[in-house]
């Protein structure tokens, strides 16, 4: 894709789609369940993993949501680290599994994936985050059709996931002969979060609709939330130079230096490359 990597980015959206504290156990494990910060989330379920008064499956949970939060801060051996020690200790449990596949999902593992996401939905066909990012496999792989049923079988079971509007904007995007018919799901992504990912979609959905000014606006808007992303820079100076404005090459050159694959990728998705 192009910013994002998965569903589990941030502990708080990883909350979200898991259902919040579905796990009973005692104020340890409460006050692990309900941290709403990465550092949070690691401070308060390191005592539930270290106790020995804890159930397996309560330190189980602790290992999962502990996981989850290193995975927020970019470590994603230490994430795996915990989620395996989770699976050990709970093999069935449905939302573990969906944690350590998003995990592997975030770090292209495709294969790594793939097993522990569809494990996930056998055991609980509703599981949210395993069909999020299954979805995300898909659309990596450049499946649409895959990727769009499962993202509507998410928004079904929960219209209020913005991940899953911004995914299928961006699925609409990249892949529909009339991109402009992803708009208006780009356009509610951004009123659920003003997650820099949907204006960059929605900034695709613009340029291939030939709206280069709204294009150029939403990659502004992308790059005030994240200066980091090669793909809003490339797409900005390819939209800047569609609409015959000066800038172009400096934000193509920029993108280009910070992700040396994005031309070749949105080739892909049909922007020629130059």
């Amino acid at each position: 894709m192009k910013i994002r990597q998965n569903l589990l980015h941030s502990l708080p959206l990883a909350l979200l789609l898991l259902g919040g504290c579905r796990h009973g156990g005692g104020s340890g494990l409460a006050s692990c369940l309900g941290a709403q910060t990465n550092d949070a989330a690691i401070e308060a379920c390191t005592p539930v993993i270290d106790s020995k008064e804890a159930s397996a499956h309560d330190r189980a949970t602790a290992y999962s949501y502990r996981g989850g939060a290193r995975g927020g801060k970019g470590d994603a051996a230490g994430a795996i680290s915990d989620l395996n020690a989770a699976v050990a200790l709970a093999p069935d449990d449905a939302s573990i599994l969906a944690n350590r596949g998003a995990i592997y999902t975030g770090q292209n593992q495709l294969g790594r994936a793939i097993p522990d996401l569809l494990a996930a939905i056998r055991m609980n066909p509703n599981e949210k985050l395993a069909l999020g990012n299954l979805a995300i496999v898909h659309e990596k792989r450049g499946e649409w059709d895959q990727a769009r049923v499962l993202v509507d079988r998410v928004l079904k079971l929960d219209p209020s996931v913005p991940q899953m509007w911004g995914e299928r904007c961006w699925i609409g995007a990249v892949s529909d002969a009339d991109a402009a018919a992803a708009l208006p799901d780009c356009t509610h992504a951004i009123e659920l979060s003003q997650d820099p990912n949907n204006y960059n979609s929605r900034g695709m959905a613009y340029y291939r609709a030939g709206r280069f000014a709204e294009s150029i606006a939403d990659y502004d808007r992308s790059l005030q939330g994240d200066p980091n992303v090669g793909s809003s820079y490339y797409m900005r100076g390819r939209a800047k130079r569609a609409a015959g404005l000066d800038g172009a090459q400096e934000d193509i050159e920029k993108g280009l230096s910070l992700e040396p694959g994005v031309a070749q990728r949105y080739a892909g998705y049909g922007v020629a490359a130059e």
